[in-house]
């Protein structure tokens, strides 16, 4: 019941202070929240899914949305019960991030992009394939996805480049933002104009040695592989849009606990994000 109450409350506040001041950065004891014109989905940090309807009722136009300044957090595509219990605990925190391999059904009401499968495919060893890719695509590119994974070679930059030149069109057909995997030997000057996002891959050392750089130079950065609190305030500190780690729910209460010291501490500000500009 106290977290139906929480959750409740989440939604309301922030609505009647937007009613108050639709305009401006609204500033709560421990929240910042703002109001995107914008249309469609906003592809800016911390889309707040439970109050993805409040706009309507505030009198605003269907386009604009709720903003909540932290990263999101995406364990794979995880519809478990106890990661839907953690959705429920921090709305607008979490998110999933899909895989053709593994086609679930997006929710509209949840924060999600697609990953083009190639990393998973690289660690276990087999060939790569771009259909399931295409294949989810074709039945939920209009979904809605913050980004699409653009496909990429594993601390391969030569390769990913090419990759990019054979499919980074071929997706932007179906109406969805393009992110560009950066691995290792690649700088800022590789990174193509058309890509909305930054996804920081290739190996671990390259990874979290080049991470700064990739936030100081774009404004929408996803981070790879992030199964640690330290990582994840990282990440937090760098001024990451988004992370994703599938290794939460694999890791015992120890590691989950780290999930959710993060997401409660970021969450009531106490250690605030480096603010990203809203255009």
């Amino acid at each position: 019941m106290a977290g139906l109450l929480m959750v409740i409350a989440l939604m309301i506040l922030p609505a009647l202070a937007l009613l108050l001041n639709s305009d401006r950065d609204i500033a709560s004891t421990s929240r910042k929240w703002r109001v995107k014109r914008a249309s469609g989905m906003s592809r800016v940090m911390g889309v707040q899914q439970l109050t993805a309807n409040v706009p309507s009722a505030m009198g605003l136009s269907s386009g604009s949305c709720v903003l909540f300044d932290a990263m999101i957090v995406m364990p794979g595509c995880d519809y478990g019960f106890e990661c839907g219990k953690l959705f429920g605990r921090f709305p607008g925190r979490l998110g999933h991030l899909h895989n053709g391999d593994n086609a679930k059904t997006p929710r509209p009401s949840i924060y999600w992009a697609l990953d083009n499968g190639i990393f998973g495919a690289w660690q276990s060893g087999t060939e790569w394939s771009e259909e399931p890719l295409y294949s989810f695509l074709e039945r939920f590119g209009t979904f809605g996805p913050e980004w699409v994974a653009v496909p990429d070679a594993v601390a391969d930059r030569e390769l990913t480049l090419e990759r990019w030149d054979t499919h980074a069109e071929v997706i932007a057909s179906f109406g969805v933002p393009l992110a560009f995997v950066v691995q290792d030997g690649m700088t800022p000057a590789d990174v193509p104009d058309e890509a909305e996002v930054v996804f920081v891959g290739g190996s671990t050392s390259f990874k979290w040695r080049t991470l700064r750089t990739w936030c100081d130079n774009f404004e929408r950065v996803h981070v790879g592989r992030v199964n640690t609190e330290r990582h994840l305030w990282q990440c937090h500190d760098a001024g990451a849009e988004s992370c994703d780690g599938t290794g939460w729910f694999r890791g015992g209460e120890t590691r989950l606990s780290g999930l959710v010291r993060y997401l409660e501490t970021s969450t009531a500000g106490e250690r605030p994000q480096l603010e990203m500009q809203l255009k």
